[in-house]
């Protein structure tokens, strides 16, 4: 993995629980508060949204795959 830049942003799972959809893909544009996965707690599903505007430089989520809470999901840049 490349040195990570300054202005990157870490989006990390506030929760352990199942990757049920995701919306965006490596080196895809977002904007703040945009949707990027859903993740299933509990039988509850969670919005995981942008905190920051730029493109995604790096995803680490699949539909289906377990995530832990403050597992890496997402690096935008």
């Amino acid at each position: 993995l490349k040195e990570e830049k300054e202005n990157s942003s870490k989006i990390i799972s506030p929760m352990s629980g199942k990757i049920v959809k995701v919306f965006k893909k490596e080196k895809e544009k977002v904007n703040i508060d945009e949707p990027l996965c859903i993740i299933e707690a509990m039988k509850m599903q969670n919005e995981i949204k942008s905190k920051k505007e730029g493109k995604i430089i790096k995803s680490f989520v699949e539909e289906e795959k377990i995530v832990k809470k403050g597992e890496l999901l997402f690096i935008i840049e």
